[in-house]
């Protein structure tokens, strides 16, 4: 059972990495399109 504990805890923390990787990409995303749009809306043709 140790074994199996030893080895799979780092996966789990890759696995949390990876969620909190993949939440802010889509925070920064999500602001960054936010930005342009008013930053278009602003800017005269």
């Amino acid at each position: 059972m140790d074994f199996y504990i030893k080895f799979t805890k780092p996966y789990g923390q890759f696995q949390a990495v990876e969620v909190n990787y993949n939440q802010i990409i889509k925070i920064l995303y999500r602001n960054f399109l936010e930005r342009k749009a008013t930053l278009l809306q602003r800017k005269p043709y």
